[in-house]
């Protein structure tokens, strides 16, 4: 019993250091990300800024396609050699990078010629040079993921996040201001995008170098652990892709069956995810490497710990910000991308309880892929992704931008129960407890006071919107100390919040 709460305090401190490590990079990266999809919403419009929004979607999937899974996989057939065995973690760095940017610069080309090809079946003629600027950055931004999540092998968060979550956003935000400055407009956003990724790759594999030995880029060009890294990884790959690939075929069909302002308002109130993406994926990042650990090791009550507690507070960073939007919609659109936007409101609130159900199971692909059950993940996601496809074709044409978020919701929920399912059947493992009746309790008094508060006007909307923000993150943690938090929950925040103090001196 000793031995097992020792463990327990370990890793908590370890999900505590790296989730506050994370989640703070993460919400200022992508606060950048976010504040410069705002502006070119406002600067823009929402037509010319839903043909944008169209081509960084596309981006976006090639993204999470052209690396074949290396970005998971490099995750976990590395973890189990570092750092015992830096030779062979060295190749498997090399093998993953080589190949992730061969593959995307094939990509990008493939993309550039068929730019026109592909604005005509979208109907917008405008968008082909909107799609062949971006198809540039494909490689750049393929390459920096799988760069950004080798580093992680390390467990050394901070250099992936420099080059990933922060360089990349930031350049791309300042270049924003500064080409529409010059009068570029769209030309200037497009060629923004292209070169923040450049950027970003080029400190991604600075870090990598860094922290395996710049030696591994002239390794072994016979590249030998292609074949293996692959066969594992493609299983992986294709899993994520189709789980990613929810978040942004919605956007992708709208921009097809609807016009330029409906993607642009589409696009608008998909950016209200990214705050529950983050919290999601900061978690994500610091308990992948520890679940290949713990599995490795046969440690299943070590997994079970360490899937409750991730669970737990995913959900419970999660909530707050999820009310507050809901009890705001109309106004939060309005007030950041203007009245243009605001149409989106009903949508946004679906949308919202998508996120919500996505992030009540935590990081659940996880516990699937490093414990070599990626193939049943790979079932989960690949169905989901045809419901998904299936529900947005049915429902865009006749029910407009509320079919594309009732799909996403549709579609979360349901791969959260299969997920749940296969997780308790085949890692045997279960990430609810008794716990959850203080986050209920805990979210009942912040509705409440936040339902009080909205119907109070004072301030103008950002004062209202940001008071309700403070007083839901401040009752909903109230309410769960006077409850009485677990050992585990305490050591993770005061980790966290020690994390906060040395970050801000």
């Amino acid at each position: 019993m000793k031995n097992r709460t020792t463990e327990q305090r370990k890793q908590a401190r370890i999900l505590g250091k790296g989730a506050g490590i994370n989640l703070l990079s993460k919400l200022f990266g992508r606060a950048l990300h976010v504040l410069g999809q705002v502006l070119l919403a406002r600067w823009l419009g929402p037509a010319l800024f839903g043909l944008y929004a169209i081509g960084w979607n596309i981006l976006r999937v090639a993204t999470i396609l052209l690396p074949l899974g290396l970005d998971n996989g490099i995750i976990q057939a590395a973890s189990a050699k570092w750092p015992g065995d830096k030779v062979a973690t060295r190749r498997l760095v090399t093998t993953s990078l080589v190949i992730t940017f061969l593959v995307g610069a094939i990509a990008g080309a493939v993309v550039f010629l068929a730019s026109p090809w592909i604005a005509s079946i979208f109907g917008k003629p405008d968008f082909a040079p909107v799609l062949q600027g971006l198809a540039y950055a494909i490689p750049f931004a393929s390459g920096l993921k799988v760069a950004a999540s080798a580093t992680r092998v390390t467990q050394w968060m901070r250099y992936g996040i420099l080059a990933e979550e922060i360089a990349q956003p930031l350049v791309n935000l300042l270049l924003i201001a500064l080409l529409f400055v010059t009068g570029l407009q769209l030309a200037g956003a497009v060629m923004a995008s292209v070169v923040s990724f450049v950027v970003g790759f080029g400190l991604a594999i600075l870090s990598v170098g860094r922290l395996f030995g710049f030696g591994l880029f002239a390794a072994d060009k016979r590249l030998p652990e292609a074949r293996k890294l692959l066969a594992n990884s493609l299983p992986v790959g294709a899993a994520t892709i189709f789980a990613t690939a929810i978040l942004i075929v919605d956007r992708i069909l709208v921009g097809y069956f609807l016009s330029e302002e409906a993607a642009g308002i589409y696009q608008s109130i998909s950016l209200f995810s990214v705050f529950f993406v983050t919290i999601l994926s900061a978690f994500k990042i610091i308990v992948a490497p520890m679940i290949a650990k713990l599995h490795s090791n046969n440690d299943r009550k070590g997994l079970e710990d360490l899937f409750r507690v991730s669970t737990r507070w995913v959900l419970y960073l999660s909530l707050p910000a999820a009310v507050v939007i809901l009890l705001t919609a109309e106004n939060a659109l309005g007030f950041i991308f203007g009245t243009s936007y605001v149409a989106g409101a009903l949508s946004l609130t679906v949308l919202v309880y998508a996120q919500l159900a996505n992030s009540a199971t935590g990081a659940i692909e996880h516990f699937l892929i490093m414990t070599n059950n990626q193939r049943s993940w790979l079932a989960i996601s690949g169905f989901s992704f045809f419901v998904n496809i299936v529900l947005n074709l049915l429902l865009i044409p006749t029910l407009g931008l509320p079919g594309a978020a009732i799909a996403t919701l549709v579609t979360f929920s349901l791969m959260s129960v299969f997920a749940l399912v296969q997780v308790k059947s085949r890692v045997q493992i279960w990430p609810y407890d008794r716990n959850y009746f203080k986050g209920a309790a805990a979210t009942f008094a912040m509705i409440v006071v936040l339902w009080v508060l909205s119907n109070w006007q004072f301030g103008g909307p950002i004062l209202q919107i940001g008071a309700m923000g403070v007083a839901a993150y401040a009752v909903f943690a109230l309410v769960l100390v006077l409850l009485g938090l677990e050992p585990e929950d305490k050591q993770i925040l005061a980790i966290i919040a020690n994390r906060v103090r040395q970050d801000t001196k």
